[in-house]
């Protein structure tokens, strides 16, 4: 891609004014001039009106002329403007890089102060302002209860508050951080801002127009000396400074020039390991990653930001250029949270050193160098960007186990250790080929291991609580163990407990199921646990008991030489056997994801546990109208179409029938109020008083301000905002006992003044909330039919429970009965209803661990909603009702496959050692489902009660034959793996290229499964209300694309295939084939993943209900009118274009112009 073209991507459509400039540098002008627009650290924007390129840095503001790319305008800092160096001592690209460079090089270009700096402005006291003799708390009062009814949130505080501070010296970031720093609960908010907040004199004055009595703060300094081997003190001597006065608390360094005082505010508190503190929050920043222009590959392009630095510098400039006023700091906001104690972590020094080390790509990356990107042809030369950290000139720059997981994978990584970055943001490599933690698990055999479990290990070390050499045995161990659960025979010193995650060097994440010396006798013979204490009591050293068959399967070799390497004792197994060295020693990590921290009882905090539009349909594709029935309330239901409404009237569209929303016929592209206003009411009116005024006149919360021949162009439709008169309007609305949100204060601000262009750019920016409330992913339309319930509502960590029955769960919800649910619920088998037992640890919920295929769950900390049946608005006959359609044991028979993991290796070693005979769990003979649950139990409980259950396939660790031959078991007993991989893998580990294969796979898993996703929400967004019979098939067609993406973690060779099976499912379901054709299309794309019986039920259902004659689907999941819940699924382009069409099809209809 060309620098010019990056550019105007950069800056979308004003960017092309810039063109003709930018073509008349020279090819390695435009790179350098690319390079800095590109830089994540600047803020770039282009007015047309002015052609003018203005570039926001750490310190100021430069102003390039948009038609010479050689001519800068002027540098502004603080107010105060600069000029710039001739062009004949230095030209405009080299001086760019000079005021975009170091302190030093901005310096040198700089000229001279243009005039005489504004030392301020007299302010006369506004004929609105609220009279001093008002009283403070009454204000006070009145704000409180203004600000509780404005819902401001920590995910919408940035947008409410941005217009509010904007101008002052206060920014939202800083209430942000004081908010965080404090950690103020989000009920609690209004009241800190108003009552506690140091910012509450700003907060006051601008919002409320009240001049709060002065106050002079007391400081408490303390002597800081030039160059004292702390930031504060670098800042000294930076500045020219003998000493200083710092107030470490309040963050104020004062210094003393000729006859007055400057001070610097806002400074972090940073202590001698280089960390930052913010009252309660402490905190590291990270580096920022981008790519320069030009030649080269991507390492040879790679450039890093230093925050730290940049803020220095900006404040020193801004010292240093503005003769007298204090200056701030600039709160940084790309920050690693959530530390580790580095002073009583026993390896607290080489996590802190690999968090200093961290590097963020810029986001700009996240679309356009994706992996997605890539395999569509669209990105640049620099391909999918993530998979930088394993090119192989990344070594001795970047550690390769780093890097985080999900949609950060690769876009997160960590240099070496000794790798040093240069003033120009270059890297030169170091002579490590990892950072500190990367070296420190390279001694464990982490080598052997793949990319994948490298990074989640990796990422695990860095915010670990501890890190301790285990007593470790690799057996099964009656299914306690299984999907990545662990057994504990102790509590670790008092360090765990059930539910809590650990996580060894080679990237096995586990949930504790049960800790054995924890149990009473009544617990033991209840839970059939009598043989795994009798194993602990004769093996007392054993700390943990974790599975062979996720070794078998994962290769994660480093585990065998890991456990070679220690001290290793015999293992005395319940059957009288003996395993020779079956204990050895494993590093394990216990990790801050405890059962506490992830578990929330909605009953004591939080605002309640929401269930999505997914969950509503997988539940009601098993239960029908009985969940309407029993789970939504009208109330809230009118609420949140009111709240609908709402954000569409604000947007300029309104209803003919509200409570219809979208549907054929009913969309006006005009919006009426009981009471319009004029704009010229409102000229050199305070914002604060605008508000107010507002408030007091509007009707039912509706009021409309005439804008007379102002235009405010809609979001919604190609038009502007106007009622039905044709009278341009800004429509203002506020949800009943609500208040006008704040995010209105800079469109005010514009109106007082008359400011045409700002008032349409204001507008545009407070629109974005409303324009994101309807169009993004989790908008307000698929939530309408949302319920939240607090009272009987948990989120738990799940762990294994073999002795329970199929339906059976222990809980600590007060309830005999519960509805279960996993996120996200794209299949039906996600929501179940179950019996509580009773008797659950605190924090988890106990499942039988072979019902783990239904919810898609294993336990390396998966959580579990939880919702009391009591909550149900039902009879206790239609109770019963909902439980039997929805329970285990209803969805046992998966299209006449058994719905179970009784074709794991788990159940089947067990079943192996135990001689028994599994081929009785089938419903080829035609059997019920309780019949089968019935048998599956016994087996289990036979199981649980022998002994030979509780150690089989132990690991032997005498030496590397003996280890390889004790896994090598399992898979020639075709239990799990196979000896070909295992003898490789434990010999070679794996090789650049498969690294290179799996974390490309890795990206593609992420950012596939979206699109795989996308399918069961247009399926659902065209299916709408009903079809219930339809509707579990349909759910359970199209989560297979889930499924097989999946498949990718190890193998992105699949990528086509799968990236093939998705697009035709797509196009079956927008039907482009025949009926008989999309059967058979569809049992190809789902081969292996679904049983052909599914596809058969869910095209014979749709072909029942659909128009003869059609393609598949016609009129039932495609080709149908658009509706509410079709809109609620469409991306925000379509959701615009079907505005448009509805609002002048209505207007036809009515006989209006269009």
């Amino acid at each position: 891609m060309s620098a010019i073209q990056s550019i105007t991507n950069l800056l979308g459509l004003p960017g092309n004014n810039l063109r003709p400039a930018l073509e008349q540098l020279s090819e390695e002008e435009q790179n350098r001039v690319a390079t800095i627009l590109l830089r994540p650290d600047l803020n770039v924007r282009y007015s047309q009106t002015t052609e003018t390129l203005a570039i926001n840095t750490s310190y100021g503001t430069i102003n390039v002329d948009g038609t010479d790319f050689h001519h800068i305008k002027n540098v502004y800092v603080n107010g105060q403007e600069y000029s710039v160096l001739p062009q004949s001592m230095l030209d405009g690209v080299d001086a760019l890089e000079h005021l975009t460079g170091s302190y030093g090089e901005v310096m040198l270009a700089l000229d001279e102060p243009v005039g005489r700096r504004s030392m301020g402005r007299q302010v006369r006291r506004s004929r609105n302002q609220i009279p001093g003799d008002i009283k403070m708390e009454d204000v006070q009062r009145t704000a409180y209860e203004d600000l509780s009814r404005a819902g401001i949130t920590y995910n919408n505080l940035f947008q409410e508050l941005g217009g509010v501070m904007s101008g002052l010296p206060v920014s939202v970031g800083d209430i942000m951080t004081e908010l965080s720093a404090n950690r103020v609960p989000e009920n609690e908010i209004p009241h800190f801002l108003i009552y506690d907040s140091e910012y509450k004199k700003e907060i006051m004055s601008r919002m409320y127009m009240y001049t709060m009595p002065p106050e002079t703060p007391e400081y408490h300094y303390e002597t800081v000396h030039a160059n004292d081997p702390t930031f504060v003190g670098r800042l000294v001597g930076a500045l020219g400074h003998e000493e200083g006065q710092y107030d470490r608390e309040k963050g104020v360094l004062t210094l003393q020039e000729k006859g007055f005082t400057r001070s610097i505010t806002n400074l972090p508190d940073v202590d001698e390991k280089g960390v930052f503190h913010n009252g309660n929050i402490s905190y590291i920043p990270y580096h920022i990653g981008y790519f320069a222009e030009g030649a080269g590959d991507r390492i040879e392009r790679l450039r890093v930001i230093d925050p730290v630095e940049q803020a220095f510098n900006g404040v020193r400039l801004q010292y240093t250029l503005t003769g007298r006023g204090d200056v701030k700091f600039k709160t940084l906001l790309d920050v690693t949270r959530n530390l580790p104690d580095f002073d009583n972590h026993p390896y607290g020094e080489e996590i802190l050193d690999t968090l200093k080390r961290k590097v963020v790509l810029s986001s700009q990356y996240h679309e356009s160098n994706s992996l997605l990107a890539e395999y569509n042809g669209t990105a640049d030369e620099l391909g999918a960007v993530a998979l930088t950290m394993l090119d192989p000139d990344a070594k001795g720059i970047i550690d390769p186990y780093g890097t985080s997981n999900g949609r950060n994978l690769g876009m997160i990584f960590y240099l070496t250790k000794d790798a040093r970055i240069n003033e120009d943001g270059t890297i030169t490599p170091g002579q490590s080929a990892f950072s500190k933690v990367g070296e420190l698990m390279n001694q464990y055999h982490v080598n052997r291991d793949n990319f994948n479990r490298n990074q989640m290990s990796f990422n695990a070390f860095l915010t670990s609580l501890d890190v301790q050499e285990r007593n470790v045995f690799i057996g099964e161990f009656g299914m306690w163990n299984m999907e990545d659960a662990i057994v504990l025979t102790n509590d670790l010193n008092g360090t765990v407990k059930v539910g809590d995650k650990m996580e060894d060097f080679h990237g096995n994440k586990s949930t504790i199921s049960v800790i054995l010396d924890q149990l009473n006798e009544d617990q033991i013979k209840e839970r059939h646990l009598e043989h795994a204490v009798e194993f602990a009591k004769a093996n007392p050293n054993v700390d943990i008991i974790t599975s062979p068959s996720s070794l078998a399967s994962r290769l994660n070799m480093g585990i065998i030489h890991e456990g070679l390497d220690g001290e290793r004792a015999d293992v005395t197994l319940p059957d009288g056997s003996v395993v020779k060295d079956g204990q050895m020693q494993l590093m394990y990590m216990r990790l801050p994801q405890t059962a506490e921290h992830k578990s929330k009882d909605y009953a004591i905090e939080g605002e309640g546990r929401r269930y999505s539009t997914l969950f509503r349909y997988a539940l009601s594709s098993k239960v029908g109208d009985l969940y309407k029935e029993g789970l939504i309330s009208q109330e809230v239901h009118d609420r949140h179409v009111d709240e609908a409404v709402s954000a569409f009237e604000r947007l300029g569209v309104s209803f003919k029938d509200d409570n219809t929303l979208i549907q054929p016929g009913n969309v006006n592209l005009y919006v009426d109020a009981p009471v319009t206003v004029s704009m010229d009411e409102f000229h050199h009116v305070t914002p604060a008083a605008i508000r107010m005024s507002l408030m007091n006149q509007m009707v039912d919360g509706k009021i409309n301000i005439d804008l007379g021949d102002i235009p405010l162009e809609s979001r919604l439709y190609d038009g502007n905002i106007t009622d039905s008169q044709g009278h341009n309007v800004l429509p203002i609305r506020i949800p009943e006992d609500g208040t006008i949100p704040y995010r209105y204060m800079d469109v005010f601000t514009q109106i007082s003044r008359g400011n045409v262009e700002g008032l349409q750019k204001a507008y545009r920016q407070f629109s974005n909330v409303d324009y994101g409330a309807l169009t993004v992913k989790d908008n307000i339309l698929k939530n309408i039919d949302t319920m939240t319930f607090t009272e009987g509502a948990k989120t738990t960590v799940i762990v294994p429970d073999p002795s329970l029955g199929l339906d059976e769960v222990r809980s600590t919800v007060n309830d005999d009965r519960l509805i279960v649910h996993r996120d996200p619920a794209i299949k039906a088998g996600n929501v179940l209803s179950v019996y509580n037992v009773g008797g659950g640890a605190p924090n988890v919920i106990h499942m039988n661990p072979l019902t783990c295929p239904m919810q898609d769950r294993d336990h390396d900390g998966d959580t579990m909603g939880e919702n009391a049946f009591r909550n149900l608005n039902l009879s206790p006959e239609l109770k019963d009702e909902f439980f039997r359609r929805s329970c285990p044991t209803e969805n046992l028979n998966h299209y006449g496959e058994v719905n179970l993991a009784t074709g794991s290796s788990y159940f089947k070693a067990l079943a192996k050692v135990n001689n028994m005979d599994l081929s009785d769990i089938t419903f080829a003979d035609g059997k019920s489902n309780e019949q089968l649950a019935a048998i599956v139990e016994d087996k289990t409980r036979q199981m649980l009660d022998s002994p030979k259950s509780y150690g089989a396939y132990a690991i032997s660790f005498v030496n590397e034959e003996t280890a390889r031959e004790s896994l090598c078991r399992m898979a020639d007993d075709g239990l799990k793996g196979n000896r070909t991989d295992i003898e490789r893998y434990i010999k070679d580990g794996y090789t650049p290229e498969e690294n290179r294969s799996i974390a490309r796979a890795l990206i593609a898993k992420s950012e596939w499964t979206g699109l795989a996703g996308a399918t069961t929400n247009k399926l659902i967004a065209n299916l709408g209300e009903g079809h219930f019979d339809i509707l579990r098939a349909a759910m359970d067609t199209t989560h297979s694309m889930t499924q097989s993406t999946l498949q990718m973690k190890k193998n992105a060779d699949k990528l086509p295939v799968i990236d093939e099976g998705i697009k035709t499912m797509k196009k079956v379901m927008d039907g482009h084939y025949s009926v008989e054709d999309s059967r058979q299309i569809l049992k190809g794309v789902t081969e292996g993943l679904l049983p052909e019986k599914a596809i058969d039920q869910f095209v014979d259902g749709v072909a029942k209900e659909q128009e003869p004659g059609k393609n598949f689907g016609y009129g039932v999941i495609n080709h149908k009118d658009t509706t509410t819940t079709k809109l609620a699924y469409a991306s925000a382009r379509s959701f615009e274009r079907a505005i448009q069409n509805l609002g002048e099809e209505a207007a036809k209809q009515d006989g209006m112009e269009v």
